[in-house]
Parts: structure tokens; C-alpha cells; sequence
């Protein structure tokens, strides 16, 4: 097995953990209520989200209002935590 890289090491350790408790600092906000709110009244059948992270708080919030969303991340664990 090849040795791993900086980069790779940082997107399977460092990344996901750090994005997992920033996101729950970070809440809903009135930017993330402005910009759901902005995507919702477009009424979209659905939205890709380019860094979904764990889907919180965009993909969530428009899942709930039935909006399909789709989208990648650089981190395997973040999509994992998503698909649960």
C-alpha cells in the first residue's frame, strides 16, 4: 500500500471532524435561512450541493421541503454521516 499523503491523511482525520463540530456551532443562521428560503421560492425539483458535508443545514432543510438534493464532499465519513 502506497504511503499517504499529506492531503489525503488531513481529508481522512482532520477534515471530517473538524466539519462535524463546526457545523453545529455554526447553526441556522439568517444566511442559511436566506439562502434555503432563496432556493425554495425558485421551487426547484432539485439542487446539487457541491461540499454536502454531513447535509446540514442546506440539504436537510430542503429534503424537508421536498426539494431532491444531491451532492459530493471530499471526505468518505461526511458522506457516511450523511447517509444516515
Amino acid at each position: 500500500m502506497a504511503a499517504m499523503h499529506g492531503f489525503e491523511r488531513w481529508k481522512r482525520d482532520i477534515y471530517p471532524k473538524y466539519w462535524i463540530r463546526k457545523s453545529r456551532e455554526y447553526g441556522f443562521d439568517h444566511y442559511c435561512k436566506g439562502l434555503v428560503a432563496l432556493i425554495e421560492d425558485r421551487q426547484p425539483e432539485s439542487a446539487f450541493e457541491l461540499a454536502i458535508g454531513t447535509g446540514y443545514p442546506f440539504a436537510k432543510k430542503l429534503l424537508a421541503a421536498g426539494i431532491d438534493v444531491s451532492g459530493c464532499d471530499i471526505s468518505q465519513e461526511l458522506i457516511t454521516e450523511l447517509s444516515k
